[in-house]
């Protein structure tokens, strides 16, 4: 393994000693990571002082790349939005001048509508004090947040002075999940890169990433025409995740990499595209899928599954393409707040644990008498959780005395300032059962994720779960499958997601195609797909009719 990675990682070498821009083009379990991780610590080995900044997708890549690295001086792993954020919080006039832009304009809107008590806020905004970024938005108070703060960001790019500040901070910049860069900062951050570099020998760019792994809408997908030059492109064929079998399926799905099998301790279990006609649509039947990681198209099918139906309604209706991310991730103060602060407590006194109950009881003095008489009055109020909703289970629970309130109150009042309170009024409307069995998806407690969600993750065992008659405008299984017409982005978003989702696995590899209406029932039906599957795969994956 050791030495097929650091070939990519001596091309990698060979990059910044001619103090050459690189993209690393790297198939999914290829090592990506640990490429990345391995050029910072030898950055670090042959200048310890060397500024290095590298920004991730996520909070648990950021955590996974620390974790590993070496030195982690002068290092920044960051957030693209916790990055930007720290390199402009410190400009407060120019900030505070951008913000009072957004106050004219919302004083503008509410003047049309003629809505005297959202014009009083809004004319009445305090900036005296620091603009501060969080993940609401109150800008009345002073407060941005994610879509607010990059605007704001492209607009420092414009500025000269700025940028000479921001890149002579770094003499190494790494971009990690490159194909997933916001467009509307990726571009914009190149250019004024690019000017600052032709000024300056002491500032390099790395991007690591896969193109074929793009699949959020709003991501950069492959770096455009006028950019492709600025680049030393290196390609990482490896494959060390996967079973033979699984790889050359996946070869299947893509033209610009072809990756090779580098682990053959790696033995294939099974690999079935099952065209299931049946009413077990999930085949709970099947004892031996049960231990399968199992992948959605979208959260509302797991939703329903795990029963969380109306906080998918609600969130979708607020958040739209953005409410798989917000509630894979608890990336919403409420669900944040009952999943950090409430559930896991609930849910250890509903497996007879008391360890985060005893943490949080509000007395000086406890024995196992005060200890088991909470618990009793506690598991009162669990049992109604299925019939009243969060509202009134929280009032309930702090009534006992175990739970502090004030955060709670803290978050009541957040919704109040960012004019939010509606919706806070249709969350805390749902049942308390609900969070709790959200709070199970979301600890991982379930064996359900979406294909989106599962990416970077890697499983031994995979079922692919896909309904014929799901609906949505950026993918199209079904007519991938059968051949259909469809447009071309239609078409490579929903092969880009295909091929995230099959390469998770390790050993087997289910696609679970779940059909309903009775003219995909018939022979004519049933023959046309298989020979479409041989077409997509040719022998290398088994055809099964389930019914």
């Amino acid at each position: 393994m050791v030495s097929e990675i650091n070939t990519a990682l001596e091309e990698i070498k060979l990059c910044i000693e001619a103090n050459e821009n690189f993209c690393l083009d790297a198939g999914a379990g290829s090592g990506k990571t640990h490429t990345l991780v391995a050029t910072i610590n030898h950055l670090k080995n042959i200048n310890p002082d060397a500024k290095i900044v590298c920004i991730t997708y996520t909070n648990n890549a950021k955590n996974e790349i620390l974790s590993r690295l070496n030195d982690a001086n002068n290092v920044i792993v960051s957030t693209i939005h916790d990055f930007i954020w720290k390199n402009i919080c410190k400009f407060q006039a120019p900030l505070r001048a951008e913000v009072n832009k957004y106050i004219t304009e919302k004083i503008q809107k509410y003047e049309i509508e003629n809505n005297e008590v959202k014009l009083e806020k809004y004319r009445n905004a305090d900036l005296t004090l620091p603009i501060t970024y969080r993940d609401y938005e109150s800008l009345s108070n002073g407060v941005i947040s994610h879509d607010t703060l990059l605007n704001i960001f492209n607009l420092f790019l414009t500025n000269k002075q700025y940028c000479n500040v921001l890149f002579s901070s770094f003499n190494y910049i790494f971009i990690d999940e490159y194909q997933d860069t916001h467009k509307i900062i990726f571009y914009n951050f190149l250019r004024a890169f690019q000017e600052y570099k032709q000024n300056s020998n002491n500032i390099l760019m790395g991007l690591f990433g896969d193109t074929m792994q793009n699949i959020y809408h709003i991501g950069i997908g492959e770096i455009q025409e006028e950019f492709k030059d600025k680049f030393k492109y290196i390609k990482k064929e490896e494959n060390y995740r996967s079973c033979r079998e699984i790889i050359d399926l996946n070869n299947s799905l893509r033209t610009d990499l072809i990756q090779v099998c580098k682990n053959n301790d790696i033995e294939k279990n099974e690999i079935k595209f099952i065209y299931n006609i049946s009413e077990d649509k999930y085949l709970k039947q099947c004892e031996q899928y049960n231990d399968f990681e199992k992948l959605h198209l979208t959260h509302r099918y797991i939703a329903d599954e795990i029963g969380f139906p109306n906080i998918f309604n609600v969130y979708n209706q607020r958040y739209g393409n953005n409410t798989s991310n917000i509630i894979k991730n608890a990336e919403e103060r409420f669900l944040r707040y009952i999943c950090n602060e409430i559930m896991p407590s609930i849910h250890e006194i509903k497996n007879n644990v008391s360890n985060e109950i005893i943490k949080n009881i509000n007395k000086n003095y406890i024995n196992f008498e005060i200890l088991n008489d909470i618990k009793e009055q506690l598991n009162k109020v669990i049992s109604e959780m299925a019939e009243i909703n969060i509202q009134t289970f929280l009032e309930k629970v702090f009534s006992l005395d175990i739970f502090s309130n004030l955060n709670y109150l803290k978050l009541c009042k957040s919704y109040e300032e960012s004019d939010d309170i509606d919706f806070l009024s249709m969350i805390t409307e749902i049942k308390a059962i609900e969070f709790y069995n959200y709070y199970l998806q979301y600890s991982e407690e379930t064996l359900l994720q979406t294909m989106h969600g599962t990416k970077g993750n890697e499983f031994n065992d995979v079922m692919i779960n896909i309904n014929e008659n799901t609906t949505w405008n950026w993918y199209n299984f079904s007519k991938l499958f059968k051949n259909q017409v469809m447009k071309d982005t239609v078409k490579i978003r929903t092969e880009k997601l295909l091929y995230v989702s099959c390469t998770r696995a390790q050993n087997s590899l289910i696609i679970n195609y779940i059909v309903e209406e009775n003219s995909s029932k018939s022979e004519s039906a049933i023959s046309l797909m298989r020979s479409n599957v041989k077409r997509i795969w040719g022998d290398k994956i088994d055809f099964v009719i389930y019914e």
